[in-house]
């Protein structure tokens, strides 16, 4: 073990290692002196970074919403084509980067912790937002989209709490043909 800080250990290192505890054990044992074992360092390294347990599961919550929300915002924002095919791209982006992956750990948390159930509100409302976005540049009016909207994200985190999931690849291909059934103005 360690006996002082590796100066290659960033923040990010602390709040992947507690992203991977709250998912494999729960937020309980995101505790510092366990991560800084885990990570081979004291837990003055600890400190170094962040300024008690709270600002370290402020930074995982951030973290969470960057990777796997705006990450995706960007990926349709870059996409040049129509609205169809920028919807393809996004859930396909989910599905193969595992976008929701921590979703449920998350969300076990917010059960309990009012700070991290206003971060899952917020992201959920952000999320629907921008699907509503995609569907009413398809065409569809607000009250549709809002539908359609509610109906994929309802999907993709059914699809990411799902403990018999099919392959990968069948995965995406699933995702398509949802979005092309909810495209379909006709359904």
């Amino acid at each position: 073990m360690a006996t002082r800080a590796s100066p290659r250990l960033r923040p990010k290192s602390w709040i992947k290692a507690a992203l991977t505890t709250l998912q494999n054990e729960g937020i309980e044992q995101v505790r510092v002196e366990r991560l800084a074992k885990n990570l081979g360092v004291t837990k003055g390294s600890f400190y170094w970074h962040f300024k008690d347990r709270q600002h370290l599961l402020d930074g995982l919550l951030d973290y969470w919403f960057h990777t796997m929300t705006e990450t995706v915002f960007f990926v349709a924002r870059r996409f040049q084509g129509e609205p169809r095919e920028r919807m393809h791209a996004v859930v396909e982006d989910i599905t193969r980067r595992e976008r929701t992956g921590y979703d449920l750990a998350v969300r076990a948390w917010a059960r309990n912790d009012a700070k991290a159930a206003a971060a899952v509100r917020d992201i959920d409302n952000q999320r629907l937002a921008f699907l509503r976005k995609l569907f009413e540049d398809m065409g569809f009016d607000h009250h549709e989209a809002d539908q359609r909207a509610r109906l994929l994200y309802g999907y993709i985190l059914g699809d990411a709490t799902s403990f018999n999931k099919p392959s990968r690849q069948q995965r995406v291909d699933l995702i398509h043909r949802h979005v092309e059934l909810l495209a379909d103005p006709t359904r």
